[in-house]
């Protein structure tokens, strides 16, 4: 009896799910001060209630670029209640290919809720649910601060694919996207050709913007962006709304920081 006691604890301890219950701490004190301190007036978005964004995660080096994109997107679309977050799982930490998670998100200006609705929906088009591999994923973590700090009511729904995500897992999410259209937001957030010098960069990132307008995802690799199977998703979904991008910025971390080499480049992008 007393060794079949023994034998649960054990089992109790070791074979615990992952920290299902634990919410991803985004809280980025030493960036406070960067977010939303360098609005300006870019280039205004033409496009007419925009439904997907594509912009960088790299803080600190691309506030500016993500106060001008966050800033662009409160003009044209201040009324967005939920925003869908896909990244890169940097790390590959997760299990499956497709994940999300329904976790709060903390972040250092809130909480942000998760839309569960739409949550749900992923979850029936196939997204496998987990957990543990979002913590400390700041492709999720710094869009989740600028936008509570931008849209400090809204919601959302965190995304995280691995690189070698394949067009097959789409189909089905892409369904639920295209029935949202009207009430949500979708962020990419993925940063282009890396480790790189500038000049390096500018050829690697011009076969990135030919393939962007041509909505051919197909292509791209981890040579041009950090997430191929994002941007798959995201050209798949837009080349099937017939919806045309608009570039409204085009950077460098060398425009920012003055290093020639070891360069990551930026994309802020609007369909």
């Amino acid at each position: 009896m007393k060794k079949k006691i023994i034998i649960i604890l054990l089992l109790f301890f070791v074979v615990q799910p992952e920290s299902v219950n634990a919410q991803p701490d985004y809280i980025y004190k030493e960036y406070y001060s960067l977010v939303g301190r360098k609005i300006k007036k870019g280039k205004s978005i033409n496009t007419v209630k925009p439904f997907i964004g594509i912009t960088s995660h790299h803080l600190p080096t691309a506030a500016p670029l993500l106060d001008n994109f966050y800033g662009q997107l409160k003009k044209a679309r201040p009324d967005i209640k939920t925003f869908l977050i896909i990244g890169p799982d940097h790390f590959e930490k997760c299990k499956q290919k497709f994940v999300t998670s329904n976790k709060k998100l903390n972040t250092m200006f809130g909480e942000l809720k998760v839309d569960n609705k739409l949550y749900n929906e992923l979850i029936g088009s196939g997204i496998k649910k987990e957990g543990q591999c979002f913590i400390g994923e700041h492709s999720i973590g710094v869009q989740a601060n600028y936008i509570k700090k931008f849209f400090p009511k809204s919601e959302v729904v965190p995304i995280l694919l691995s690189y070698s995500a394949k067009n097959k897992n789409f189909q089905n999410t892409i369904k639920v996207l295209k029935k949202r259209k009207a009430d949500i937001f979708i962020v990419q957030s993925t940063d282009f050709a890396h480790y790189v010098n500038a000049k390096q960069a500018r050829v690697v990132d011009e076969t990135s913007r030919k393939m962007i307008g041509e909505l051919n995802g197909d292509s791209f690799s981890l040579k041009q962006i950090d997430s191929p199977g994002s941007i798959k998703l995201m050209l798949q979904l837009a080349k099937e709304l017939r919806l045309k991008p608009e570039i409204i910025e085009h950077k460098n971390s060398f425009d920012f920081n003055g290093a020639f080499n070891n360069t990551t480049s930026y994309f802020s992008i609007f369909f």
